[in-house]
């Protein structure tokens, strides 16, 4: 009984949605950074095996690698928090927390390099905020 009220409103609710057109997007302007990027640091990378031609341990340097959340500055700037480590507990150990703040030059047709400057902030070794044991020297 409860299934007849609900349905023919959720039906007519679809077919609504079905015909509205996406609003248009447009690339205004692109920043790139290199999938080779790191930033001075404690040796990383010493629990995975190599993989798409990068071979760990990355000595004395991190991974800037994805990003799990920006957030725009309003200023040029954005910060930007790092992804989990190399993807499991047991690999990331001394893939250490930090926020960036990244300064894009977007690449525009006016111009632009499509190049960011990346400033760091070691926040603290990942043992210390979470429930797996780090393999780096306490700070």
């Amino acid at each position: 009984m409860i299934w007849r009220l609900w349905q023919p409103p959720f039906v007519l609710f679809v077919i609504l949605g079905c015909g509205e057109q996406a609003p248009a997007v447009e690339l205004v302007g692109l920043a790139v950074l290199p999938a080779d990027q790191f930033v001075p640091g404690p040796t990383s990378g010493q629990f995975i095996e190599p993989a798409n031609g990068r071979t760990p341990p990355f000595e004395n340097r991190q991974p800037v690698q994805g990003f799990s959340a920006l957030i725009n500055g309003n200023d040029g700037t954005f910060l930007a928090l790092p992804d989990n480590g190399f993807g499991t507990k047991e690999n990331s150990a001394d893939f250490l927390l930090r926020v960036y703040e990244l300064r894009p030059d977007f690449a525009t047709p006016a111009g632009g390099s499509s190049a960011s400057r990346i400033r760091t902030t070691w926040v603290v070794p990942a043992a210390a905020v979470s429930p797996f044991r780090s393999r780096l020297p306490r700070l």
